[in-house]
């Protein structure tokens, strides 16, 4: 499945450029199985080629990441966890996964959130 997702990606930057991988990246960072480690490279070989600039190619990518945490923070921050039981099943996401994260940040949420 990972292979199929990272072809795909490939092919997404390969024909949109830029937004493609700001597309790409956003959606790698709002946790969607999205390899960056197959992006990324891609992207390096389209600058090294002389098709992308590395800067902006750089800025796509960091807006990108940026554009998806922002979004899912926004998302977390007005559904919470009525979000998750109504639209989690689209991501793999039940109430457990949400009520094991909240004791394991009860737990080591100091140490987890410095590392």
């Amino acid at each position: 499945m990972l292979e199929f997702v990272a072809e795909l990606a490939v092919e997404i930057l390969n024909a949109l450029g830029y937004g493609g991988l700001f597309f790409l990246m956003a959606a790698e960072s709002m946790i969607l199985p999205v390899p960056s480690e197959a992006v990324m490279p891609f992207a390096g070989f389209l600058v090294a080629r002389g098709q992308m600039s590395f800067i902006v190619a750089a800025a796509a990518a960091l807006l990108g990441t940026i554009a998806g945490s922002l979004l899912s923070y926004w998302l977390g921050l007005l559904g919470g966890r009525a979000f998750i039981r109504r639209y989690g099943r689209f991501f793999l996401l039940e109430e457990a996964h949400l009520e094991w994260t909240e004791r394991w940040f009860a737990r080591y949420g100091e140490k987890t959130v410095f590392l």
